[in-house]
């Protein structure tokens, strides 16, 4: 079977915009939602939604 991969990326200023919609993709592995630092700088979420996918996957958090 063919593998399929997805990935999108977001800055976290659109992700805190965009709410319920943006969680019905969190709980899914295609796309990975990854979020990123927009222009008006870091406010932190995309650390921590990777730090809650890591615990999911691994169950604990490896990069605290």
């Amino acid at each position: 079977s063919e593998e399929k991969y997805a990935a999108v990326f977001l800055t976290e200023q659109l992700a805190a915009l965009m709410g319920a919609e943006l969680d019905r993709y969190r709980e899914k592995a295609v796309p990975a939602v990854i979020l990123i630092p927009g222009i008006s700088g870091n406010t932190g979420e995309g650390m921590r939604s990777i730090s809650r996918s890591v615990e999911q996957a691994v169950g604990s958090d490896i990069l605290k």
